[in-house]
This record gives structure tokens, C-alpha cells and sequence, in this order.
């Protein structure tokens, strides 16, 4: 539910009312009910989730643990990176926090007092006294709802609750990407949110960018990824544009809806633009840097409201007042109202270079050495979902691989994980099949 619940209470035999209340500004799209009976599992003090029971119990206890456990650490640390580029997480209840910070001090008092609301204790220990401030710190807890295996993908921005897939319940950590970018969707959609469907950008490509910032931050080399990013959006943005050009469709940033179903036109708006004109600020701004900075001031300043394209550029002149002639010599109507062209996309990035070294081992005449090679399963079992999905990218244009290899690659890869994707969603991109021919190999598809 996209509010938060107060209490439940009985009205008849067979009847309990669940009384939700909701107190902040809300975009009208993003209030959504989620009716299931759900289970609910603390996976720390500030992440809950909610699953169905069948899902939860399905893989046996001791897998089921060492799957939640595995989540847990992936989403403790998307949100504190989220946090981090955005600031504090403000939806979901509040969880109350006591930290306590010690110093010593060489006094000769002992005594117990309230000091400013702060309990101080000072205990004698040879001479030395330890000096206690507990300070009050309130946190918003993260509530995550799985969805059953029917629907598996829900592209709907909620503030309170993130719907993702079951397959992350299953050990499928490839679907981390699409997490983030739902955390991301946390501040970018429903904190700050566009005034009407012509400024959907705003929501769409700013989300993009931030999740994008948060892969950068959870890998441990920053600039690879970032490098990957950049050349995967040019190649996105090429791809949109010229889908879009040859049916007559495509729109420019901010699209004119007059008379037109905002559901339809939206869809043909290449958000990937938005994120390029996002890259190309940050660049001339100051860098990484001072942008995640101007991150955080938007979010905070326009919290709970809804605007348009221009007051997002007013505040980027009120945020940077000292590079007012840089931002003049922007040329924003050429970004927000020009119809692009196809880019040239450069060549295949660092990460993307190792993946494939690694994928060539796989080669038949290698096979042999690759299936023993421990070397390989260590740095394997080290990627992220990103280097995961270029590996595999590379396997569905080198088709026919032995059955050892495919063996050795299961317990890497977790083929054998109960993925409802794998057989349900054909239509994403990214999304593999393993097949096997007892008379010949197994293979794998995409």
C-alpha cells in the first residue's frame, strides 16, 4: 500500500479492517494496493519483506536462508549508496535509533544528568571517565513486497513499497539492476515528480541516471562502470531513435500532448537523451562530484511537490550561481524540444573487453582447461549482474558449448534456480534459456 499502516481492527466474525494513513503529497499514479496473504521477514532493522508463503518455503530452509541473506547485503548496500547520492530515504515508517558516541576525559565528578534532551552518564575508572552521549537518530524503513511469479515484472513507481520479482528470492542476483533502479524511483518519481506527462523526463531520466550512479558506487571500480554506462546509453539512445524514426513515432524530450493519450506518446520519448543531457551537465558543472551534491539539494528542496522543466532549471541556477554563464551557454531548446539523430557508438568498454577475454576461454579447443580451472570459477563467482549478462551476451552468438562446460557454468551461473523469466518473459532483453540435446550439446539461447 502506498501509505502506511496504523492498525488493524475487528468488525465482525469474519472481518478485519486494516486502516492505512498517509500524511505526505503522493503523485496520483503511485497510489497502489497490494492484496495477497503475505508473509512478513525482517531482513534487518530498517529492511522488511513481504512474500508470499509458497515463495518463501519453495527452495527448503537452508537455501531459502542463504538467499535472504544474500539480498539483505545486496539491498543494505543500494540503499545506503541511494542515500548517499539522494539523501535520507523518507517514505516507509520511522524506526527510532540510539547511538552513543564515547570520549575520555580526566575529571573527578560522578554524576547522572539530562543535559539539551541528551542522557549523559559519567562512570569512574582510575582516574579516567568515560564521557556517553546517546543521540536520537530516526531512520525510514524499507519495505520490499515480492511479487508472485504471474506478474514477475511491475514497471509502477510506489512510494513505501518496492515491488520486485521473485526471481531474487531465488538466488538470482542478475536482477539487481532493476532493484536499484527501483530505489532510485524512491526520490526520482515519487519524493519529486512531474508536473504532467510533457515533463515525464524528469521522473524517467533522472531514476536512470541515479541508478546508473548507484552501479557505479556498488562496483568496486568506479570508472569502469561509469565508462560501461556511458557507451550502454549511447547505445540505447541509438537503438530507441532509430526503432522510433522508422515507424514516424519519435518524440523530443518535453512532447507536446495536445490531443494525444499520454500513455502512447510517452512510451516514444527517448529517455536516454534526458540522461545524456544529465551526463553532459555534470561534465561542465564541476564533475561527479559537485553534481551528487546539486543531487541532494534538488531532492531536499523540492521534496513532496510536483514541478515542471523549468523549475528544475531554476534551481540548477540557484544552486549554482558562480557558473551562470555556463548554464546560458546550454542550449536547452536543442536539448528539450529538438528531435535527436543516431549516435555513434564507441567501441566495447573496459568491463566489457574483460568479460569477453573470459568468454573466449570457453572456445571449444580451451574447454578441456576452462572446465578444471579453478582461476576462472573464482573470478566468475566475483561479478556483478553486469559483467554476468556481458558474459553471457557473448555465449548466445558462440552457441554450441559441450556438455562440461555448460555443467562447470551451472553452479557459477545458477541455471538450475527456479527463475520463472527464464521461461515467462521473452520479451526483455537479457534474458537466457539453457537447452539440452542429449544427442548432441547443451546450448544456450537468448
Amino acid at each position: 500500500m502506498s501509505a502506511l499502516l496504523q492498525r488493524i481492527y475487528d468488525a465482525g466474525p469474519e472481518l478485519d479492517i486494516h486502516e492505512f494513513h498517509q500524511n505526505k503529497s503522493v503523485s496520483s499514479y503511485a497510489v497502489i494496493i497490494a492484496v495477497g496473504s503475505l508473509l512478513e521477514i525482517k531482513l534487518d532493522a530498517r529492511i522488511n519483506i513481504f512474500a508470499e508463503r509458497n515463495l518463501i518455503f519453495s527452495e527448503g530452509s537452508s537455501r531459502f536462508v542463504k538467499n535472504i541473506l544474500k539480498l539483505r547485503r545486496s539491498a543494505q548496500k543500494l540503499l545506503n549508496a541511494a542515500e548517499s547520492l539522494c539523501g535520507p530515504y523518507l517514505w516507509g515508517r520511522i524506526l527510532t535509533r540510539f547511538f552513543a558516541i564515547s570520549l575520555i576525559k580526566f575529571i573527578h565528578i560522578t554524576n547522572f544528568a539530562f543535559v539539551n534532551n541528551q542522557f549523559l552518564s559519567f562512570v569512574y575508572s582510575n582516574y579516567y571517565f568515560f564521557y556517553y552521549t546517546f543521540k536520537i537518530v530516526s531512520l525510514g524503513i524499507y519495505d520490499i513486497c515480492v511479487l508472485p511469479p504471474s506478474i514477475a515484472h511491475f514497471e509502477i513507481e510506489c512510494p513505501c513499497v518496492t515491488f520486485i520479482s521473485p526471481t531474487l528470492l531465488g538466488g538470482d542476483d542478475c536482477y539487481m539492476s532493476p532493484l536499484a533502479r527501483n530505489i532510485s524511483q524512491s526520490w526520482a518519481g515519487n519524493l519529486v515528480t512531474c508536473s504532467n506527462y510533457e515533463h515525464l523526463w524528469l521522473n524517467k531520466s533522472l531514476s536512470i541516471f541515479t541508478y546508473r550512479k548507484i552501479g557505479c558506487i556498488m562496483y568496486l571500480n568506479y570508472e569502469e562502470m561509469n565508462e560501461f554506462f556511458q557507451r550502454e546509453d549511447l547505445r540505447n539512445l541509438s537503438m530507441q531513435i532509430k526503432n522510433f524514426e522508422n515507424r514516424g513515432l519519435l518524440k523530443c524530450l518535453i512532447p507536446n500532448l495536445t490531443g494525444m493519450s499520454p500513455h502512447k506518446a510517452t512510451k516514444y520519448v527517448p529517455y536516454e537523451w534526458g540522461c545524456k543531457l544529465l551526463h553532459h551537465l555534470e561534465s561542465i558543472l564541476g564533475g561527479s562530484a559537485e553534481f551528487e551534491k546539486f543531487l541532494k539539494y534538488y531532492f531536499r528542496s523540492f521534496a513532496y511537490r510536483s514541478i515542471n522543466t523549468i523549475d528544475w532549471i531554476n534551481c540548477l541556477y540557484q544552486y549554482f550561481p558562480h557558473k551562470k554563464r555556463i548554464l546560458d551557454c546550454v542550449e536547452w531548446y536543442l536539448w528539450l524540444f529538438n528531435i535527436t539523430s543516431p549516435f555513434i557508438v564507441p567501441r566495447e568498454s573496459i568491463l566489457e573487453i574483460h568479460c569477453f577475454r573470459l568468454a573466449l576461454d570457453w572456445e571449444p579447443e580451451n574447454s578441456d582447461i576452462i572446465v578444471n580451472n579453478r582461476n576462472f570459477q573464482l573470478i566468475a563467482n566475483e561479478f556483478c549482474d553486469v559483467e554476468r549478462i556481458i558474459f553471457l551476451i557473448y555465449h548466445t552468438f558462440k552457441t554450441n558449448l559441450t556438455k562440461e562446460e555448460l555443467r562447470s557454468m551451472t553452479p557459477i551461473f545458477a541455471f538450475n534456480i527456479r527463475n520463472v523469466e527464464i521461461r515467462l518473459n521473452d520479451r526483455r532483453q537479457h534474458r537466457f534459456i539453457v537447452m539440452h540435446d542429449d544427442n548432441f550439446c547443451w546450448r544456450i539461447k537468448k
